[in-house]
């Protein structure tokens, strides 16, 4: 029997927040996850609440949008008229009256460990063990949290051990930086000012999303100061992966992307704004694959590791064996089968 024919036709709604404000990995992984359950016979809707940044990140991967809307009350009605079995939220936060709307009457999910509804919905998924400090967690019945449910788009791919080694041991190391596809408070030149007095030259792959709206100029002018090093500036989607499979090590922000490059098993250092935000990084950074630095110890973590490994190429090749089978990359279609199975019910 078809495996998608129990499922065929189910209505599933997204609603996801994404803008050069809030981010953009909301988007990503909710089209991974809307795909997953269209391969599994349903019918999905994505709205987006936020800005154009997020419309034009969601067609740069083949995603239809149902509607855009900048007022989360717009939400309800666009919801309303699809009439799903089941609404999933991929959002940090919504404005209470429209979630209770919404949520009336239908089966609710959400996808994000930090959205504000979290302990109210039916199902909630995340890629960590451990609840949002401060907030209220959903019942353990409701929970499917854990790396198993890891969300990985599938132009991601797993670096081979040869080609890994290979690459940590070219003379010059490749350092990628991807501070989110938004990067509002231009965290990316900051990491490059930091990589500017790195003692050792290194090659600089800087990964600029479709929401990156500050000046390339001064992203070049930053490393130009020091001509011990290399930039290569490249405004990428989903052939970001492309180009970081060839680094050894990223600079990260610690969103969706962190997982991502866990999974293919490239090693990172995470910039953290707020020490509340560790709790996402936790189990990665506890099990070896990758390092963090929160707060004002963000202060010189870019400059004193990569000072490091570049002495010691071995810690990355522990964090690449540490981190690449933690993550399997079926998380997307478990949710996708658990989120059809709660519009049976």
């Amino acid at each position: 029997m078809d495996p998608a024919a129990p499922h065929e036709g189910r209505r599933l709604s997204f609603v996801c927040r994404g803008s050069l404000q809030d981010g953009l990995g909301h988007v990503t992984r909710t089209v991974s996850v809307a795909r997953a359950a269209r391969d599994r016979g349903a019918a999905t809707q994505l709205v987006l609440v936020g800005d154009g940044a997020a419309e034009d990140l969601a067609g740069a991967l083949d995603e239809p949008v149902a509607g855009r809307v900048h007022d989360d009350a717009d939400v309800v009605d666009l919801v309303g008229a699809w009439s799903p079995a089941v609404v999933a939220f991929d959002a940090t936060h919504l404005d209470d009256r429209a979630f209770a709307a919404v949520a009336e009457g239908r089966a609710t999910a959400s996808l994000s460990p930090v959205f504000d509804h979290q302990h109210e919905v039916d199902r909630s998924y995340s890629r960590v063990t451990e609840a949002m400090p401060g907030g209220p967690a959903p019942p353990p019945e409701r929970r499917r949290w854990g790396l198993r449910w890891t969300v990985v788009p599938p132009h991601v791919r797993p670096v081979s051990e040869d080609d890994f080694v290979a690459g940590v041991h070219q003379p010059t190391l490749s350092v990628g930086v991807s501070m989110g596809g938004a990067d509002a408070p231009n965290r990316t030149l900051a990491v490059l000012e930091e990589i500017r007095h790195v003692d050792h030259p290194v090659l600089v792959w800087v990964m600029l999303g479709e929401g990156y709206s500050h000046s390339y100029e001064d992203l070049v002018r930053s490393l130009r100061r020091d001509h011990r090093h290399e930039i290569i500036l490249a405004r990428t989607t989903s052939s970001m992966w492309l180009v970081l499979r060839s680094c050894s090590l990223l600079i990260l922000a610690g969103g969706t992307t962190t997982y991502e490059a866990a999974y293919a098993g490239l090693p990172s250092l995470n910039l953290l704004d707020r020490p509340e935000r560790h709790f996402l990084v936790a189990e990665l950074e506890a099990r070896g694959a990758l390092w963090s630095a929160t707060g004002p110890d963000r202060a010189g973590a870019v400059q004193g590791l990569l000072d490091d490994v570049i002495v010691d190429r071995s810690r990355l090749l522990e964090a690449h064996r540490r981190g690449r089978d933690l993550i399997d990359g079926r998380g997307a279609d478990r949710i996708a089968a658990d989120l059809l199975d709660l519009g049976d019910r």
